[in-house]
C-alpha cells in the first residue's frame, strides 16, 4: 500500500518533508536530494569508485588511481553488508527515493553535456559519499609533506623549524628508501591532488560554540556553528527538514546520505561538529624487491609476498588503463611504485575494518537530551569530531567522538614510519570513555575551533592541531564577564578580528627609525585592532605583509627549490605547516623584545623589510590610492563547478563572486588560496559552508544559511540565492515547526511511496 508524502519548498527552495512514517521520510529525503543535487551525487560516486576518467578522459586518471588505492568502494560495500535491519531500511528507503525520482524525471543538464548514463543508486553508494568527503581529512598529507621537507632540509634544519618530533623517526629517518618512495610517486600524487580540487584540501576546520543559560540574558542556552570547508559547487551541505510522527529534524545533510551526522536540531537537542584533528591515518615507507616468488616487501630482515590485485580503469577517448593495487600487512599502497622498489602504505580507520557508525544516525534523531545524544555516538568511527550540543533542559555538552588507534610506539606520529621496522603498529583502540568530554563546564560556554581539546598527552590524539588563533578569539570574546544577548552570540559568526594580526600590529608599532614605504606601512598598521573587515585597507596591507613576512623568514631557510615547491596547488598541506610555524613565531614575539628567526636573524630587521615589500605589493595590485585597498575587493570567493573547463556550454556553471573579510586566522574564516585565481589576488580557499543557530529561548526560530543555494542545477533560481545573504552574515529561518513549514511553503507537492 502506497502512502502520500508532502514536500513543502520554502522561498529558498529548501525541502520540508511531511510524512506519516520514518521510512517515508527517508524515501522522500532521497527523492528531494536527487531532485536538487543529483549531479553532485554522481560526482561523489564516480570519484569514490575511481571512475571520473570515464567523464573527463586522461586528466582524471591519476586521481582515479589514487581513489582505487584508497579502496573506499570495497569498504563501503563491506559496511553496507553489516547494517542492522533498521538502519538497512533507512538506507534502502533513501536509495529507493533517489531511483524513483530519476525514473520519473529528466536528468540534470550535466548528464547530457558529458554523455553520462544514469546507474541505479545503491545502499553502499550513500556510505561511499560520506567516505569520499572525509578521506583527505586525516593526517596522511601532513605526514607525507613533513617527510618531503625532512628529506629536502635534513634532520637538523627540520628539527630547528618544526620542533623535535616524537619517536625514532628522528633518530632513524627513512633515508634512501624514503627519498626513493617520494621521488617515485611525487608527480603522480601531486597531479592527483591538483585534479581533485576541493576534495584534496584538508585544511579549513570549523567553529562551534554553545553558551549556557547562566551566561545568557534569556536564561536559556544558545548553540551556533560556523563549518569550514572549501567552496564546492554546489555547496557540500544541503539543508533539509524532515517531519514524521517519530521525529522532527532540520539540519545540514550530505547529498546522497540519509540523516544528519554533523548538524541538526530535533526540537529537544541541537548538535554541531568541528573536525577533531585527530590522527587516525598511519603511513609506512615500504621497501620492495622482485623475486621468483613475485613482488616482496621487507619486514625486519625477512621478505614477504605482497598482495596484488589487477584492476582496469575505463578512460574517455583513450584505451583502458590497467594497473595493480598492492598491499602489505600494514596497509594499502597509496603512493610510489612498488615494482621499482619503494612506496608508501596507508592504514585508515574508514577502510581497515567494517565501520558501524551508520548505526548512530537514527538514535541521534530520537535523543531527548545531550546525554542521550552522546551515548548514541559510541559506535562512531571516522572522522573524529568535536561534537558540541545543547538541549531544551538547559544543558550544554562536548564530546570528542570517534575511533583513535593505540600504536605499539610513536614512530609514525609525525612522518611515515619505516615499514621494515614494523613500528607504529595498531594494537587496539583508545577506549571511548578516555576521550575528552564535558557537560556544563564552569566557564559557562564551550568553544571548539579544531584546537587541542586538553592539556594531556595520553592517550595520544595527534601530533598537531589547527593553530589556536580562532580558539583564542572565541575565548577572548566569550570569557567577557557579562550576560549575553542572543544577537551578540550570533554575531560572533561574523567576527573578522585576527589575534595574530593584533600581535603583529603591536610589534610593528614599537619599531624605530623606519622611513619610506616601511614608515608608510607602519603608520597604517600601528594601533590597528586586527579587524580584517571587507572595507578595511589595513586588512589588505596586513595580508600583503603577512605574505612577505613568511617569505622573508622561510624562503632562505627552505631554499629556492623547496620554496617554489610548497607553493604548488597540490602542496596546500605543506604550506599549512609553514603557516603553523609562522603562528608560533607570532606568539613568541609577544614575550621577546628582540626576537630572532630560527636561524638567528633579527626579526625586527625582517619586519622593516617586509613592511616595505608589502606596501610595494599593495600598490602593484591596487594602485597608490588607499581607497582601492579595500580588503574585500581583493579577497573574494572563486567557486568552480565540477565541469568548468571540461565542457563547452552556454550554461553559467560557476556562481558569482562574493567579497569576504577575515582570513584563515579569524572566526569568520576565509583562508587564502596559494595562487591568484581569475585575477583575484587573494582568492578564498576555505570558508563557512554552513551556519546554524538554535536559541533555546525560542527553539522554533532556528536559523541557517549556506554560501550558495539548495539546487545544484545551474539555471535554477535557487542555485545561489542564499549567497548574497550569507556574504552579509544574514541567516534565514529554519521553519522548524510543522505549522511554520506549511506556512512558509511557496510550492508543495505530493509523492508516493
Amino acid at each position: 500500500m502506497s502512502t502520500a508524502i508532502q514536500i513543502h519548498r520554502d522561498e529558498y527552495g529548501i525541502p520540508h518533508i511531511e510524512a506519516v512514517s520514518e521510512n517515508d521520510v527517508w524515501f522522500a529525503m532521497g527523492y528531494a536530494s536527487a531532485e536538487d543535487r543529483l549531479w553532485q551525487m554522481e560526482w561523489y560516486r564516480r570519484r569514490g569508485t575511481g571512475r571520473w576518467s570515464e567523464i573527463v578522459g586522461v586528466s582524471g586518471l591519476d586521481a582515479d588511481k589514487l581513489f582505487r588505492r584508497f579502496g573506499l568502494d570495497t569498504a563501503s560495500q563491506n559496511d553496507a553488508e553489516e547494517l542492522t535491519l533498521e538502519t538497512l531500511d533507512m538506507f534502502q528507503s533513501y536509495a529507493d527515493g533517489v531511483n524513483d525520482y530519476v525514473q520519473n524525471h529528466e536528468l540534470p543538464p550535466e548528464y547530457s553535456l558529458t554523455g553520462t548514463a544514469w546507474e541505479k543508486w545503491e545502499i553502499w553508494h550513500s556510505i561511499l559519499v560520506f567516505k569520499v568527503r572525509h578521506v583527505i581529512m586525516g593526517k596522511q598529507l601532513p605526514k607525507i609533506g613533513r617527510l618531503e621537507l625532512l628529506n629536502r632540509l635534513g634532520a637538523e634544519k627540520m628539527a630547528l623549524l618544526d620542533g623535535e618530533p616524537a619517536g625514532r623517526t628522528v633518530i632513524l629517518p627513512p633515508g634512501t628508501v624514503g627519498k626513493e618512495a617520494l621521488s617515485l610517486g611525487r608527480d603522480e600524487f601531486e597531479h592527483a591532488l591538483e585534479e581533485l580540487g576541493t576534495l584534496a584540501i584538508e585544511e579549513g576546520g570549523s567553529n562551534s560554540w554553545a553558551v549556557h543559560g547562566s551566561r545568557m540574558i534569556s536564561g536559556k542556552p544558545i548553540i551556533c556553528n560556523d563549518s569550514h570547508r572549501p567552496l564546492d559547487v554546489p555547496n557540500v551541505y544541503w539543508q533539509c527538514h524532515v517531519i514524521c510522527p517519530e521525529f522532527n529534524v532540520a539540519g545540514a545533510a550530505f547529498p546522497g546520505v540519509p540523516g544528519y551526522p554533523h548538524f541538526g536540531f530535533n526540537g529537544s537537542v541541537a548538535w554541531n561538529i568541528t573536525h577533531g584533528s585527530a590522527d587516525y591515518t598511519d603511513l609506512w615507507v615500504e621497501e620492495f624487491k622482485q623475486s621468483d616468488e613475485g613482488l616482496l616487501y621487507k619486514t625486519g630482515e625477512s621478505w614477504f609476498p605482497a598482495q596484488i590485485d589487477k584492476v582496469s580503469i575505463k578512460v574517455k577517448n583513450a584505451p583502458d588503463y590497467d594497473f595493480e593495487l598492492v598491499s602489505t600487512s600494514r596497509g594499502d599502497i597509496v603512493y610510489g611504485q612498488p615494482r621499482l622498489g619503494a612506496a608508501i602504505a596507508m592504514r585508515y580507520t574508514a577502510t581497515d575494518q567494517v565501520n558501524h557508525q551508520w548505526e548512530c544516525l537514527r538514535p541521534m534523531l530520537y535523543a531527548t537530551n545531550v546525554s542521550e545524544l552522546n551515548r548514541s555516538q559510541e559506535l562512531w568511527d571516522e572522522p573524529v569530531n568535536n561534537l558540541v550540543s545543547a538541549d531544551i533542559a538547559g544543558d550544554i555538552s562536548y564530546l570528542y567522538r570517534g575511533r583513535i588507534p593505540v600504536r605499539s610506539d610513536p614512530s609514525g606520529r609525525v612522518i611515515p614510519a619505516i615499514g621494515s621496522h614494523d613500528g607504529g603498529m595498531w594494537l587496539d583502540d583508545v577506549p571511548r570513555n578516555e576521550l575528552p568530554n564535558a557537560t556544563n563546564p564552569p566557564e559557562g560556554f564551550l568553544a571548539t575551533s579544531n584546537q587541542n581539546p586538553w592539556e594531556k598527552t595520553d592517550p595520544f590524539l595527534a601530533h598537531e592541531f589547527s593553530p589556536a588563533s580562532r580558539a583564542e578569539r572565541l575565548a577572548e570574546i566569550l570569557s567577557q564577564d557579562k550576560q549575553w544577548s542572543s544577537d551578540e552570540v550570533i554575531t560572533i559568526q561574523s567576527d573578522t578580528t585576527s589575534v595574530p594580526a593584533k600581535r603583529w600590529s603591536e610589534q610593528i608599532g614599537v619599531l624605530n627609525d623606519l622611513e619610506g614605504f616601511s614608515k608608510d606601512a607602519q603608520t597604517l598598521l600601528t594601533d590597528w585592532d586586527g579587524n580584517l573587515a571587507k572595507d578595511s585597507s589595513q586588512g589588505f596591507l596586513y595580508s600583503c605583509f603577512r605574505e612577505k613576512m613568511i617569505e622573508a623568514i622561510y624562503r632562505p631557510l627552505l631554499g629556492e627549490e623547496t620554496w617554489n615547491w610548497i607553493h604548488l596547488p597540490a602542496n596546500a598541506s605543506v604550506k599549512a605547516i609553514i603557516a603553523r610555524w609562522f603562528y608560533g613565531l607570532g606568539i613568541t614575539m609577544t614575550s621577546q623584545t628582540f626576537a630572532k628567526t630560527p636561524d638567528g636573524r633579527e626579526m625586527n630587521t625582517l619586519i622593516a623589510g617586509a613592511l616595505s615589500a608589502a606596501w610595494y605589493q599593495a600598490i602593484e595590485i591596487a594602485g597608490e590610492k588607499i581607497d582601492n585597498w579595500r580588503w574585500g575587493l581583493h579577497h573574494r570567493t572563486v567557486a568552480v563547478h565540477t565541469l568548468s573547463g571540461f565542457v563547452d556550454t552556454d550554461l553559467l556553471l560557476d556562481p558569482p563572486f562574493a567579497e569576504m573579510g577575515g582570513d584563515g586566522d579569524t572566526v569568520q574564516v576565509s583562508g587564502i588560496a596559494s595562487e591568484t585565481v581569475a585575477s583575484v589576488s587573494f582568492p578564498v580557499s576555505s570558508l563557512s559552508v554552513y551556519r546554524q543557530v538554535v536559541d533555546f529561548s525560542k527553539p522554533d526560530d532556528g536559523q541557517w544559511i549556506i554560501p550558495g543555494g539548495t539546487s545544484g542545477i545551474p539555471e535554477n533560481q535557487h542555485y545561489s540565492d542564499q549567497l548574497p545573504l550569507w556574504a552579509e552574515h544574514k541567516l534565514i529561518p529554519m521553519h522548524h515547526s510543522l505549522d511554520a513549514a506549511r506556512a512558509a511553503s511557496r510550492h508543495s507537492y505530493t509523492i508516493s511511496h
